[in-house]
């Protein structure tokens, strides 16, 4: 498994944990904050089972964020 790999799978674990923190942990404070702020929010506002949504979505934008930043991986010339 490549570095790159598991930073995106570690970013989206601290963002499933806590929403906004593997952005935070990736420099990403503006979006880390609006997850942080966005989960709160909908939590109060719904007081339901859908608190989840918000965790589920910085997770995957976390993940995502620290895959496109990743250096493309190289490819092994055929021989």
């Amino acid at each position: 498994m490549r570095q790159s790999e598991k930073d995106a799978l570690i970013a989206g674990g601290l963002s499933l944990v806590v929403p906004g923190l593997g952005q935070i942990v990736h420099r990403a404070y503006v979006v880390g904050a609006f997850w942080l702020i966005m989960t709160v929010l909908f939590w109060y506002s719904t007081r339901s089972w859908l608190w989840f949504v918000p965790h589920v979505l910085a997770a995957l934008s976390a993940y995502w964020a620290v895959q496109r930043a990743a250096p493309p991986a190289k490819r092994r010339r055929a021989r």
